[in-house]
């Protein structure tokens, strides 16, 4: 296992977010170093080297593998999958169907295999460039 769930909790609407520590070093992570915020361990994978840093939060059905991250105060929800070495950050809001109060984005998202994304319960579709659906 590369990381654990601690006791440190917050609250996400109705649901309970556990802040994640590194049990190991991998990637840019340090061993024992904190991370960002998922509900439960089928929010963030064991394998690779991807990471929830800062205040991010991951919830819901939604999966970070491969060697994605997904930091500052982004949030990352519903069914989305964020993979590969995707980058997620800023005040994104990625895949939720929660209504959002964030009125700044300031984010990038990578690498060319995801086609569509929702941001703040707004879908866009990839074609040459990003389109609003």
């Amino acid at each position: 296992m590369k990381y654990k769930l601690t006791n440190e909790t917050k609250k996400r609407q109705c649901r309970t977010l556990y802040r994640i520590q590194a049990l190991k070093e991998f990637g840019v992570v340090k061993a024992h170093e904190f991370g960002g915020w998922v509900e439960s361990e089928r929010n963030l994978s064991q394998e690779g080297n991807c990471w929830v840093f800062d205040n991010a939060q991951v919830c819901g059905d939604a999966v970070v593998s491969g060697d994605a991250v997904v930091g500052g105060n982004a949030v990352v929800g519903g069914n989305a999958v964020v993979g590969g070495n995707a980058w997620v950050g800023g005040y994104a809001v990625v895949g939720t169907h929660e209504k959002s109060q964030v009125s700044e984005f300031n984010f990038s998202i990578l690498p060319s295999e995801v086609e569509e994304v929702v941001i703040a319960g707004v879908r866009y579709k990839k074609e040459t460039t990003w389109k609003k659906i």
